[in-house]
């Protein structure tokens, strides 16, 4: 009773917008052992490495559609210096999940990265719904993509112990949370973003808004600007005339209903969901993409807002007049599109690496707005507040083809960088040089 009531206390307290008067001490102690944690693991890794021994590298990951760091995979597979390795995990959203939903999954994953060749291994037991201890695996460098959901065992102060701790996001952060949200981001920056021995982010300006003091990575000093790996232009040609002048819908999950209120609102599924594929129906002209966020099904029945009938009829109804993308193979699809519809945060930036008209949906109760590197680039899309603008928007940009921001989004994501990334070499050689390696890829 007394440990239940003791972590109810400090989850009340660090859940503060203001840095916690009573548990930051206790934080600022968790960074500061972190750093010489790091500082140790990089002694035993350049002097493995100046052994010619090579270098254990884990990409911890728990769904497959999260995947963002092929080229860092491959890149490491080269080099005579990295063995890289996948470790299908789980989190805490799957915790509720039968042990038949979560070995599917599993399943899912495993024949998705069979299928691109990446070597993996299982780091958790579908039974008993632990994580297995990464050390186990001899992991010496270890890569991941979600700041939430890690179980005991697999969180950065664990990792930490014997391994360097790598950041890439799944989803480009160009957004920011205000309000009571932002309780949500100082969570996560206690207990994820400071513990890390590397982030990288997306550019130099964005690691510097990161370390502005209001978002607390003023004594990390650990954000790296060096783009980010989704956006790095494809090194096989992506041309496939099957998919050529497609447009993509791609709706996001948080949205409230019946009083279920996410944390981020980004949404618009409530309102545009069943209008879109109305739409899709009435224009079988149009070849379709249908990209919908892996945590959607489950949301729309966690908040009542369909049934299952109705969730897996509005899938296979999609599946019928779309190409149904659920994994993280979509750059070809981005590649041969000519627009997108959407109202997720990643997708925002990651498609606007394209050059090419983007429909943004915006609820009126959002609590999301773009980070201020960002906002030039967000000026540039075509935004829509509810049906009347996605009808205007949708007339013009998909049924007459028209694009009058052409140039003003040119220039926007031109200077933001968004066209000329390389970002697997240069996170493999910010590594390379740590390690006092030669440079190479």
């Amino acid at each position: 009773m007394f440990k239940k009531i003791y972590r109810l206390i400090i989850r009340v307290i660090a859940h503060e917008e203001a840095k916690p008067f009573f548990t930051y001490p206790v934080f600022l102690f968790r960074v500061w052992l972190c750093r010489r944690r790091y500082a140790r693991n990089l002694s035993i890794c350049r002097a493995k490495a100046a052994r010619g021994e090579k270098l254990r590298v884990i990409f911890l990951v728990s769904n497959c559609s999260k995947w963002k760091c092929q080229g860092i995979y491959e890149l490491m597979e080269k080099s005579d210096v990295y063995e890289p390795l996948m470790a299908i995990t789980t989190c805490d959203d799957e915790l509720y999940l039968s042990d038949e939903q979560l070995q599917s999954r599993i399943d899912n994953d495993v024949a998705y990265y069979e299928r691109i060749g990446n070597r993996w291994i299982l780091a958790c037991e579908v039974k008993t719904r632990k994580v297995c201890l990464l050390s186990q695996f001899k992991a010496d460098i270890v890569f991941m993509q979600v700041p939430w959901g890690l179980l005991k065992g697999q969180t950065v102060f664990s990792i930490s112990k014997y391994a360097l701790v790598c950041y890439v996001p799944y989803g480009i952060d160009c957004t920011e949370v205000v309000g009571k949200g932002r309780r949500f981001n100082w969570h996560h920056l206690a207990y994820f973003h400071m513990l890390l021995w590397r982030y990288f982010a997306i550019s130099e300006s964005f690691a510097d808004y990161l370390k502005m003091p209001h978002l607390a990575f003023e004594r990390s000093g650990s954000v790296v600007g060096v783009g980010h790996p989704s956006l790095d232009p494809p090194k096989a040609m992506l041309r496939d005339e099957t998919l050529d002048g497609c447009v993509i819908y791609a709706p996001h999950f948080g949205f409230e209903w019946n009083g279920i209120r996410p944390i981020v609102l980004f949404s618009t599924f409530y309102w545009s969901g069943r209008y879109m594929l109305e739409y899709a129906k009435k224009h079988p002209e149009v070849r379709w993409v249908f990209k919908p966020h892996p945590l959607l099904k489950e949301r729309v029945l966690i908040n009542g807002f369909m049934n299952q009938s109705e969730v897996d009829a509005y899938y296979e109804a999609w599946e019928k007049v779309a190409v149904s993308c659920y994994d993280a193979g979509y750059k070809k699809l981005f590649h041969n599109s000519r627009a997108m519809i959407t109202d997720c945060g990643s997708f925002l930036f990651e498609y606007s690496a394209e050059d090419k008209p983007l429909i943004r949906l915006v609820p009126n109760n959002t609590n999301i707005r773009p980070a201020d590197p960002a906002r030039e680039v967000f000026e540039s899309f075509y935004t829509c507040h509810d049906l009347h603008d996605l009808e205007m928007a949708l007339s013009e940009v998909v049924e007459n083809g028209k694009d009058p921001r052409r140039e003003q989004r040119h220039g926007a994501v031109t200077r933001a960088g968004l066209l000329s990334m390389n970002a697997a070499e240069n996170i493999c050689l910010h590594i390379n040089r740590c390690l006092q390696l030669p440079q190479q890829g």
